[in-house]
């Protein structure tokens, strides 16, 4: 096998999400109970911390959360980066200023901003780095209580970190160099960062710690974050792993930008329009906290919902935000008896928690829907699904699941650890990514070839004058030559092999150079789709004999969770045991763990 393996001590696991962010350490027992398939045992042996500071409960997660000053340096990060901006006074909160919800500004639809951001001149890889700071120098004082020691050395360390399936070349790149600016690598190509797919990872959690899921089970994951509802659908079987199962990706993954914050905004926009958009949108302008301290009343609100539309609710207005409003916006909250001026509270009731629901939950219906079709279409129709993340574990979101797909015969399962259950699936993949057997390719992999130019074929394709070399009988075009094409099942950690013809009889010179395609189908040429990724060059000897008993040069594809490597052999010549010669390519270019650049 063509390995990519760093040498390390330790694997650690890193879930940084939207509103919450938490870590993972194994312990020095861990792999072996693994082998073991001690089941309670596994779980007992993987260190997730879960007294963060100024947490009002053990939870196996902090904020996402970094408090900036005037400076643009942070000064508090996590929950206590919240707890110091609610408790700053207002000449003191109005020079902070919080940043939450980063990881948003890395979806490709672009549709979150952050006017914090751009007022302090940070850019996401600054603010994301700071934070990673934060996280890296807590693992490293834990390290001694999963029984490694008091200090590891960082270049031992293996990190998986957890990304949405949904997520761009460019948002991974970011992610990469957040990590080289925090320290936590030395380049942003280092094999110490190995990249988990979230629902990948929610999925080993299930797979491995419990005994839930048997091999046969086709598995549709729904990964209910803060920020998006990552879906994807799985295939258990059994295999060489150190715990006897492979995964293998029934089709391309899906995800939308509809996580449990987007709950939360749009509670906010209730209350906004409730009291007066002006009213509110000055009030929050001038004490940001305004918006913090509603958030932190309505998260008490949210998780107790059971979904009793008729059950009356309260939440305390800012007296800031009282003395904004318009008065005749005042008096008739208080006709309607929606603002209470005693209690300085507003009323509302159980539907219109409803409302703000089903802004986002259909949606992750949608979604869901859409997943579960591609998987009939692909034969392999979903048996259970799997519901993890924050957002699942509301009591009504658990309750709306069950009222939608239960009585369509689906086993459903919400996975008890919750927001910990894709940091732990994480470490359990970045023991042995192979339990991945194989997964959908996210591009297209080709090679650019010359054949022969025939008008008939190519002379309607608009553009196709530029790939065409010489005239007449002598004229050839250069295509865009398919080995994997976009959504075609792509083995991971084992060769793919593929035989290619010489360009003619006395051809002393072989190139192959391998493209990504970008694009949603297979293109026909290699266009401003399409991204190098690796280059093998060698002489040979090909002579009219070898070219009439149709001699054709091997390459070697080999996909693994850190890099792509091509090897070609050379026919025409052998070396001293009679071998084909070899030639080796590799790259961190991976759309799967690795980004190699800005461009996709």
């Amino acid at each position: 096998m063509m390995s990519t393996d760093v040498e390390s001590l330790i694997t650690v696991a890193i879930d940084f999400g939207t509103s919450h962010s938490g870590w993972a350490l194994p312990t020095v027992h861990l792999e072996e109970t693994i082998k073991r398939k001690q089941v309670v045992e596994i779980g007992s042996n993987m260190l997730v911390k879960t007294a963060w500071p100024a947490a009002d409960f053990p939870y196996p997660k902090t904020l996402s959360a970094v408090l900036y000053d005037s400076d643009k340096s942070p000064v508090a990060r996590g929950n206590e980066a919240l707890k110091a901006m609610l408790a700053a006074p207002g000449a003191d909160a109005s020079a902070h200023t919080l940043i939450r919800r980063v990881k948003l500004l890395l979806a490709e639809d672009r549709s979150y901003h952050d006017p914090n951001m751009q007022r302090l001149g940070l850019l996401p890889v600054n603010v994301i780095s700071d934070f990673l700071h934060y996280l890296l120098a807590d693992i490293e004082e834990h390290l001694a209580q999963a029984g490694w020691g008091s200090r590891v050395d960082r270049s031992k360390i293996t990190w998986c970190m957890t990304i949405p399936a949904m997520w761009s070349e460019r948002a991974k790149d970011t992610m990469r160099m957040a990590a080289v600016m925090a320290d936590m690598i030395p380049d942003k190509h280092s094999p110490q960062l190995k990249f988990c797919l979230e629902p990948e990872a929610a999925l080993l959690n299930v797979a491995i710690t419990s005994n839930y899921l048997q091999p046969g089970a086709r598995v549709l994951v729904l990964d209910m974050g803060g920020g998006t509802v990552d879906l994807a659908a799985f295939e258990l079987n059994t295999g060489n792993t150190w715990h006897g199962l492979n995964l293998t990706e029934i089709t391309l993954g899906a995800g939308r930008t509809a996580g449990s914050t987007h709950f939360d905004d749009a509670f906010v926009q209730f209350i906004r329009k409730l009291v007066g958009e002006d009213a509110f949108d000055t009030t929050v302008q001038r004490y940001p906290v305004v918006a913090d301290h509603l958030h932190q009343e309505w998260m008490t609100i949210k998780h107790g919902f059971q979904g009793d539309a008729d059950v009356p609710y309260r939440i305390p207005i800012d007296p800031r935000l009282m003395t904004a409003l318009a008065k005749p916006t005042l008096m008739q909250l208080v006709k309607g008896n929606v603002l209470d001026l005693k209690a300085k509270e507003l009323r509302f009731t159980g539907q219109d928690i409803i409302d703000c629901f089903n802004t986002v939950f259909p949606t992750i219906v949608a979604v869901t829907e859409e997943m579960l079709a591609k998987c009939r279409q692909a034969g392999r129709p979903i048996t259970h699904l799997v519901c993890v993340g924050g957002f699942a574990q509301m009591t009504y979101m658990q309750r709306r699941i069950e009222a939608e797909f239960r009585a369509r015969g689906f086993v459903i399962y919400f996975d008890p650890f919750g927001a910990g259950a894709v940091v732990r699936g994480a470490l359990l993949y970045g023991l042995n990514p192979e339990i991945m057997s194989s997964r959908r390719a996210r591009h297209s992999y080709g090679l650019e070839v010359a054949t022969v130019y025939r008008r008939s074929v190519y002379g309607r394709i608009p553009g196709h004058e530029k790939y065409v070399t010489g005239t007449g009988s002598a004229a050839r075009i250069k295509v865009f030559h398919p080995i994997i094409k976009i959504g075609e099942e792509l083995p991971l950690n084992a060769p793919l092999r593929k035989f290619l013809h010489p360009s003619g009889p006395h051809q002393t010179e072989v190139e192959f150079t391998l493209y990504a395609s970008r694009a949603p189908g297979v293109p026909q040429f290699v266009d401003e789709t399409c991204k190098v990724v690796m280059t093998v060059r060698f002489p040979c000897n090909m002579t009219p004999e070898l070219y009439r008993a149709e001699t054709r040069f091997p390459l070697d594809l080999l996909f693994s969770d850190s890099a792509i490597r091509m090897r070609a052999f050379d026919p025409t010549n052998r070396g001293p045991g009679g071998e084909l010669l070899q030639y080796l390519a590799s790259t961190g270019f991976n759309p799967f763990a690795r980004p190699g650049t800005d461009e996709f």
